[in-house]
């Protein structure tokens, strides 16, 4: 069977630079390494933080590998439409001028976003969330030896906070936000800095065929 997907290099760039975070440098799962495409989305995952973007053009799910694609694509213009196809264990790429191949690993290896059941749902100021959060990350602990204190702490309700402490110092910020549920959790550091990351490269208007989708949150 072959798997095949038309994009243009820009769009495909700009994917790969949202969802770079969430690759992980070194791993002992080498399909962690990889990005998978199909249904829709594109997902990224260092098995801490799932990162999802929409790419309505591809349906049929494959694995692309991230440093070697992401390394090729310095060198094809941005206006150039790539043309990937997957047989058996081969990742191909073909473009007006220039072609490549690469290794890659069965779909079904590659982690499955967990079930998660909605217990609330509601619209937030991106800008001010994302930046309290963003602001908390200093004055957490670093030991792994304290893992309770080493993320970032929502209070949900309202108003809602943003909390972070290492035992010696605090951050505490009440936002003019509220959250039709009343809870604390715990946002571990590296999710912080990856929602940061998300959210700066995320266009303030959603496109009408673009990815993320951002209604919901912004």
């Amino acid at each position: 069977e072959v798997i095949k997907l038309e994009i243009q290099v820009n769009k495909l760039r700009e994917l790969m630079e949202l969802l770079k975070p969430a690759v992980p440098k070194k791993s002992t799962l080498n399909v962690l390494a990889y990005i998978r495409i199909g249904n829709g989305k594109a997902v990224a995952t260092d098995l801490e933080t799932m990162v999802i973007a929409d790419l309505p053009e591809a349906q049929e799910p494959m694995l692309l590998p991230f440093a070697s694609i992401a390394e090729m694509l310095k060198y094809v213009p941005g206006n150039a439409t790539l043309k990937i196809e997957v047989k058996g264990k081969t990742v191909s790429l073909a473009w007006d001028g220039g072609s490549a191949s690469y290794p890659t690993e069965a779909v079904q290896d590659f982690p499955v976003l967990p079930e998660m059941p909605t217990r609330a749902e509601g619209s937030l100021d991106g800008d001010t969330l994302i930046a309290a959060m963003l602001a908390a990350l200093p004055y957490r602990a670093t030991e792994e030896t304290r893992p309770v204190l080493s993320g970032i702490t929502l209070v949900l309700g309202s108003p809602l906070e943003v909390a972070a402490g290492d035992g010696f110092r605090m951050s505490h910020q009440a936002l003019g936000l509220s959250f039709p549920l009343e809870e604390k959790i715990m946002v571990p550091a590296h999710s912080v800095v990856i929602l940061g990351h998300v959210f700066a490269k995320t266009p303030r208007t959603p496109p009408t065929t673009g990815f993320p989708d951002t209604d919901n949150y912004r």
